[in-house]
């Protein structure tokens, strides 16, 4: 996905809020949050399982720091 490309250059440095803003815009309907949802679950999942070959392992860390 795309945006989940842009967030693992952007996010957290350039996109700070983005958390929050993902949050914010999933209260008002159902399927925002269930996108917003697969967003998340994607980009979790390049963060976690898949850091080595994408991104540097001190940026995957601090990513997986912000998550949590």
């Amino acid at each position: 996905m795309i945006l989940v490309q842009i967030l693992k250059q952007e996010w957290p440095k350039h996109w700070p809020t983005f958390i929050s803003d993902i949050v914010g815009a999933s209260r008002t309907s159902e399927s925002l949050c269930q996108n917003n949802m697969v967003i998340l679950k994607l980009l979790s999942e390049e963060v976690f399982d898949f850091s080595s070959g994408q991104i540097t392992q001190v940026k995957a860390k601090h990513l997986k720091d912000r998550q949590v």
